[in-house]
């Protein structure tokens, strides 16, 4: 068993943190930042994932904008080395999910889960990380990306840095010293996608090095569902 908490968050919490959230007009999903527009996701049954594969797939817009949002604090190369456990990475980013902004989080349950993600638990070791690869959605240079049939999609928030930049580098001695901090990822309500809240330079190192990253997994609870 993977380590989990779930917590709950109070109106003035959420108000606090306000700042992503999840809109949906028909077939199309669009990540609102402050209240403008920067990812859409359209479910489209035009595009299948694949022949024996009854869903849908998903087409991607991301806007990419220069400012980047910071949905948790930026982690430091002392954190990430201080913070070794699961736990404690858990409740850091439990922390900073509810006392800053911005972030996801509206009036209700939650639940932060650490260990792989779905679309990977299943898969032997060696395939997981062409696994994850094949689950990105690109972001190239240019405004606007459109992505091709993807479903799940791992979508990021910004534009993925390059594999030879300096902070990749760096994230990858981490790696090798297995002091990499998870990535925190907000599993999107009603679509099988998960939105990259903050971790976009150490999922690249790890892929760079032919690894899997950690991850924490941020999802919000319906009612009925359990503590």
């Amino acid at each position: 068993m993977h380590p989990e908490i779930t917590f709950d968050v109070a109106a003035e919490v959420a108000d606090d943190t306000a700042g992503l959230r999840l809109a949906r007009r028909g077939s199309t999903y669009t990540l609102l930042a402050d209240g403008a527009p920067r990812v859409e996701l359209v479910d489209d049954a035009e595009f299948p994932v694949d022949e024996s594969d009854d869903g849908h797939g998903m087409r991607a817009r991301i806007v990419d904008q220069e400012d980047p949002l910071d949905a948790v604090a930026p982690i430091s190369a002392t954190l990430a080395r201080s913070l070794l456990a699961e736990d404690g990475w858990m409740y850091w980013l439990r922390d900073q999910l509810t006392l800053s902004g911005p972030s996801p989080l509206t009036p209700g349950r939650w639940r932060l889960r650490m260990g792989p993600l779905p679309l990977l638990g299943w898969r032997p070791a060696h395939e997981r990380p062409a696994a994850l690869r094949a689950a990105l959605v690109p972001t190239p240079e240019g405004r606007f990306v459109h992505g091709e049939s993807l479903r799940p999609a791992i979508v990021p928030l910004r534009r993925w840095p390059g594999r030879h930049t300096a902070a990749v580098l760096a994230h990858r001695g981490l790696l090798r010293d297995r002091r990499l901090p998870p990535v925190l990822v907000w599993h999107l309500p009603g679509i099988a996608s998960y939105l990259v809240l903050d971790g976009h330079t150490r999922l690249v190192a790890a892929l760079a090095a032919d690894a899997v990253p950690a991850f924490a997994t941020l999802t919000a609870l319906s009612p009925a569902e359990p503590r």
